[in-house]
């Protein structure tokens, strides 16, 4: 298995997606930006 990066990540991007998946969890909610592994992603 080797490393692989699609694309830059930036912490004041991916926090506020963080944040919202929390509360998402917390609250019994689904999550967004789900990985799919059936469908290939």
């Amino acid at each position: 298995m080797t490393a692989h990066m699609a694309a830059v990540s930036h912490p004041e991007l991916i926090a506020p997606i963080f944040l919202e998946n929390y509360r998402r969890f917390v609250t019994g909610q689904d999550l967004i930006n789900v990985v799919n592994f059936d469908n290939g992603y």
